[in-house]
């Protein structure tokens, strides 16, 4: 089970995020809905473990933990970075848009695979390949055979 109590995201003053409970249990199929620009994929980050809730943060300049996020009954926010790691690797999250983050589809793919501690040479290699590719169905599906 993965629960949020009380979160909170800003960016610099524009709070996206304010004081959101929510509880999803395992197989449950939960929808977040509502206009664009109104943090949900804010919220997203938060559950996927991406993006730390205001609170959280080393440099956090309100000096008070503004909500917990548990994964399973573990505030994950308190773990060492190793072993939120080990917890973020249990969580699996696909954007409608073309990549994951504001990068080359390289380095998004290669982020998935460093996450998962697959990345080697050869598969280095096999994914400068598939990019350069012609973009087919028939190449993305090859493509998605090494993950």
């Amino acid at each position: 089970m993965i629960r949020l109590d009380q979160i909170s995201h800003s960016y610099g003053e524009e709070r996206v995020v304010d004081d959101v409970s929510l509880s999803v249990d395992q197989g449950e199929v939960v929808g977040i809905i509502g206009p664009s620009g109104v943090g949900k994929t804010t919220l997203l980050r938060i559950l996927a473990l991406f993006l730390e809730p205001d609170g959280h943060e080393a440099e956090s300049t309100t000096g008070t933990d503004e909500g917990t996020v548990e994964l399973d009954g573990e505030a994950v926010w308190e773990l060492g970075e190793d072993a939120r790691l080990a917890r973020r690797r249990r969580i699996g999250m696909v954007f409608q848009e073309a990549s994951l983050f504001d990068a080359t589809v390289e380095r998004n793919v290669e982020y998935g695979l460093r996450v998962r501690q697959d990345w080697n040479d050869r598969l280095r290699d096999q994914l400068r390949g598939l990019v350069g590719s012609t973009g087919t169905p028939e190449a993305v599906e090859d493509a998605l055979d090494i993950v």
